[in-house]
């Protein structure tokens, strides 16, 4: 199959509906953009493209990005010239476009489009003129109106993503335009329109191939290991017919989730032959596997399951939310997805979750899970809106849900990684609670799934169950639950310490961005401490997020930038840790804890994010790493700071999700640096068994803090507690020079 990208285009904005006119019927003028044509790429972002040209300030910058708010409510013009490399049966092919368009092609409109989240096509081989310049023109009409974070989900009318509309971690700068590649695909008259792969016994690494050519055709099916072919298999279609055909790869060995074996891929290829030339060619990865949710261990009669079950063994579900990769869709790049991705693999992970705000990811996004061993929880797009969060049940909405459904449907499950399809984000019911299969939208979505992929799992909302955030008084209604996002204080210990629940889908905690993103935020060399309410380019970069009140509660007032933003990153790692930690202790009974978020996709000065914009780790990423591995230490206790004299309970527990055996665990205890007491306990450990290693009490025995290290091995855990002052504040000295010398 030859594929033909059209890249080099011209665009220019228009007012509403002038293009559609051309010329003024009162004087005959040529109605011109409100600039002249600029030359952009395709696939790219169109503000990253009037940045480049001058036209727009950098929005990442500052308040810039009120200024560009004007860029939505045009319309865009693209337009490229090209010559076909080839002749013959040829489809048009657009990955996306942002929002709805106009296509025409030398001069002929072949139809329109609305949805930015379905790919689309039209046949133009008879359209197109051989060994000549051809010309395409896409009319892509301003931004809907929708709804950001706040507003009501039930008045959902469009099938986009809802995040740039104004959410609170990144700003209201609404995508427009062709976000995604546009190519041409000679196709030979025998056009594979559909396939999927799913598995049929993972240990003979058996599947089913389903697909259906828009031609008869000659057809051969080939699975590669590298490239080295394992199967192959040649066969006749006719047209229009879906065909079900066995594959399986003798000797071949099974797809397993980062941390539980090999996540092994192989390359599916089915191309077809018309009179012996080659016509349309497919790939895919694809992995032998089987994942199934099934019941927590002692969970309520009512609840869903939510355990996971890969090739017959349970694993707890370790990992993160994700956002988009770039507020400015279009920009990805399949670097910048494995910077991400490998990092999650790097702490551990082996589950990430799409988020409902966002979108369905490109292809190579599930591919490199997929070769990571990241099992993908996929939410539809569709999410919580605050003053009402009732699923739209719109007809012109439900239309296009059930073609982005679809889409996904035929497409995503493909990869191995693929492992639960989810209604979308923080869904609820008539009754106010999370939304269940009742609903007509959640239903139609299931129905879709059922038919298209039976084996994917499916969960109508996240969360799920009788409650959306934990109910501390009633823990039975605890079954997927969300939060908290917040440094909640001293308050934070004691709230995980009672917390429990069947599985927690979203929680985290915030903290600052690095001093250095900071710094390009603001635009300045050396910014000055604020908050939210101090500083409106603070404000408009985090106003959600602000630390200042729990760190000065514990600290007083810290001037230095580098000192403030230390400190809150450590009371985010800390934070996290002891969240991730204490779920974790409660497996299998709690199946798993997915951290708010790792990536960030605009930069913000503070944030729930592991990663920054600008690529950095924050410290609380280094956490959640040592949280989430096979086997790792943490503590049991009630706050940070203590009044003199006041007793510290502390337990030390031991979590490995593989056998040990007899293993020494060593306890070292330091007051104002001075070791005043060490201890060695000997302790066994099964797989998937938390250990009580000690528990005891101190009554505050230093000036200003005390540190319990625990250690065993290369695995080292530790906690520092302060003492209050006559001010009832912390001294934070000892603190910052750990976190210089990155000791915590």
């Amino acid at each position: 199959m030859i594929v033909q990208n059209i890249s080099d285009f011209k665009v220019s904005p228009h007012y509403p509906y002038t293009p559609l006119l051309g010329k003024s019927v009162e004087t005959g003028a040529c109605l011109r953009g409100i600039f002249d044509d600029i030359a952009v790429k395709v696939p790219s972002n169109l503000y990253n493209e009037l940045t480049r040209h001058g036209m727009i300030e950098d929005p990442r910058v500052g308040l810039n990005s009120l200024k560009c708010e004007w860029v939505s409510a045009r319309w865009w013009l693209y337009d490229a010239e090209f010559i076909p490399q080839s002749e013959g049966p040829c489809k048009l092919v657009f990955e996306g476009v942002d929002y709805k368009c106009h296509v025409y092609l030398n001069g002929v409109k072949l139809g329109e489009h609305t949805g930015a989240l379905t790919s689309f096509a039209f046949e133009v081989g008879d359209l197109l003129v051989p060994e000549k310049t051809n010309f395409l023109r896409v009319l892509v009409e301003h931004a809907p109106d929708e709804m950001h974070q706040i507003g009501y989900t039930e008045r959902t009318r469009t099938q986009r993503q809802r995040f740039d509309y104004k959410w609170d971690f990144c700003t209201r700068m609404v995508n427009i335009g062709i976000y995604r590649p546009v190519r041409l695909e000679w196709h030979g008259g025998a056009d594979i329109t559909d396939f999927s792969f799913r598995t049929t016994d993972f240990r003979r690494c058996e599947g089913i191939v389903r697909l259906k050519v828009d031609g008869p055709a000659s057809l051969r099916i080939e699975i590669f290991d590298k490239e080295q072919r394992v199967f192959e298999k040649e066969t006749k279609v006719e047209a229009k017919e879906y065909y079900s055909l066995p594959v399986r790869v003798t000797g071949g060995q099974a797809w397993y989730p980062n941390g539980e074996g090999m996540p092994k891929v192989y390359r599916l290829v089915l191309e077809t032959f018309v009179k012996g030339k080659p016509a349309c060619k497919k790939e895919q990865i694809i992995g032998f596997r089987e994942i199934r949710l099934v019941q927590n261990e002692n969970s309520p009669e009512n609840s869903l399951s939510y355990t996971f079950e890969v090739n017959g063994k349970r694993i707890y579900a370790r990992g993160f939310n994700v956002t988009p990769l770039d507020q400015m869709l279009g920009t990805e790049t399949e670097d910048r997805y494995r910077a991400i991705l490998e990092a999650a693999a790097e702490a551990h992970a082996n589950l990430i979750r799409v988020w409902g705000g966002g979108i369905i990811e490109q292809p190579i996004f599930y591919q490199i899970c997929s070769e990571l061993g990241l099992m993908v929880w996929q939410d539809m797009i569709q999410s919580s809106s605050g003053l009402s969060n009732r699923p739209s049940e719109d007809p012109e909405f439900l239309r296009l849900l059930a073609e982005s459904v679809d889409q996904f449907a035929r497409t995503r499950p493909n990869y191995p990684c693929t492992a639960v399809a989810c209604g979308g984000n923080e869904l609820f019911g008539e009754d106010g609670r999370p939304v269940t299969e009742e609903n007509g939208n959640i239903r139609m979505i299931k129905e879709i799934l059922k038919r298209k992929c039976p084996d994917l799992c499916f969960l109508p909302s996240t969360a799920s169950g009788p409650v959306q955030e934990a109910s501390m008084t009633r823990p039975e209604m605890n079954h997927d639950i969300h939060g908290p996002w917040l440094y909640l204080g001293e308050n934070l210990y004691d709230h995980y310490n009672h917390l429990e629940c069947l599985f927690a889908g979203e929680f985290g905690c915030n903290g600052m961005a690095s001093v250095s993103q900071v710094r390009r935020i603001l635009a300045e060399d050396e910014p000055e401490v604020s908050d939210m309410t101090g500083n409106l380019v603070w404000r408009h970069h985090g106003d959600w997020w602000d630390i200042s009140r729990p760190l000065e509660e514990l600290f007083g007032k810290i001037d230095s930038l580098d000192d403030f933003v230390s400190i809150s990153q450590y009371l985010q790692a800390v934070g996290l840790y002891y969240g991730i930690s204490r779920f974790r202790r409660q497996a299998f009974r709690q199946s798993g804890c997915l951290v708010w978020q790792l990536n960030e996709m605009w930069p913000m000065i503070s944030c729930t994010t592991l990663i920054e914009y600008y690529g950095n780790r924050k410290p609380a990423y280094e956490a959640a790493k040592r949280a989430f591995d096979k086997v790792f230490l943490s503590f049991r206790f009630e706050k940070l700071a203590y009044q003199r004299g006041e007793k510290i309970p502390v337990s030390v527990y031991l979590t490995s999700e593989k056998p040990l055996g007899n293993f020494d665990v060593e306890i070292c205890f330091r007051a104002d640096g001075v070791e005043i007491g060490r201890k060695v306990q000997v302790v066994c450990s099964g797989e998937g068994k938390t250990v009580t290693v000690l528990e005891t009490e101190l009554c505050f025995p230093a000036e200003k803090w005390v540190e319990v290290e625990a250690r065993t091995g290369t695995i080292r855990c530790e906690a520092l507690f302060f003492i209050r002052d006559g001010k009832g504040l912390c001294d934070p000295a000892l603190l910052l020079a750990k976190m210089k010398r990155r000791e915590v």
